[in-house]
């Protein structure tokens, strides 16, 4: 199985799905968002990185915003 980690394109917030959804719902801000490549932060088939992985790209977008 596949997982990407996206990013919400309304709050910014950065989660992850399977690779095979076509939208995810935002934990921060509720909104439905329709997947598109541009979203796509990375993609890994290691299921157990997926919190590691979140939680350092949640640091990447929070040092680039501020």
């Amino acid at each position: 199985m596949s997982y990407l980690i996206v990013k919400c394109p309304h709050c910014g917030d950065v989660r992850a799905v399977h690779s095979h959804v076509k939208s995810f719902q935002c934990f921060t801000c509720g909104r439905r968002v329709k997947l598109a490549p541009h979203l796509i932060l990375y993609r890994t088939g290691d299921r157990d990185s997926l919190p590691l992985l979140v939680m350092k790209f949640k640091e990447l977008s929070l040092n680039k915003s501020g």
